[in-house]
Parts: structure tokens; sequence; C-alpha cells
């Protein structure tokens, strides 16, 4: 009987559960976490190779000439909307 019980399996000894602490924790999750990563573009990226933008020219905005008997008009709008009776 003496053979038998030393051939036997150990008993087993019951894991204490691991404790972490909240910073122990937070490194482990950290280590885990996936990191996203961008792809940033640059300013003028493919501009240059890109033909559409070749003929490209900037528009400028006319400024319309108001003469002063169009603002005495304008003007005697405004004042008849805020002295109407």
């Amino acid at each position: 009987m003496e053979e038998q019980s030393e051939n036997a399996a150990p008993e087993p000894v019951e894991e204490e559960e691991k404790v972490l602490t909240l910073d122990e924790w937070k490194a482990q999750q950290e280590a885990s976490r996936i990191k996203a990563e961008f792809n940033i573009r640059k300013p003028g990226e493919g501009c240059a190779a890109d033909p559409q933008w070749k003929k490209m020219v900037v528009l400028k905005k006319k400024e319309k000439k108001i003469c002063s008997t169009q603002m005495n008009n304008i003007g005697r709008q405004w004042g008849a909307l805020l002295y109407h009776d």
C-alpha cells in the first residue's frame, strides 16, 4: 500500500488568485491594447502629378460699385421699415 501512495499524483495545491494593483493592471491593459496608426497626408500630396489641376486658375470676385443714389434708395427702404407705424 505504501507503493501506491508514492505513485499517486500529489494533491493539487490551490493556487492563490493573482492580485494586481491598479497601476499593474493599467500597464497590462496598455501593453495589450492595439494602437491606431494613421496615414497622415501632406499638403499638396499628389497634386503635381494630377493632370486635372494643371490648368486651374484662381478666380477673383469683382467688387460691385454702388453709386450714391443706390445708397440713398437703400437708406430710404430701411428707414421705411424701421419707422413704419
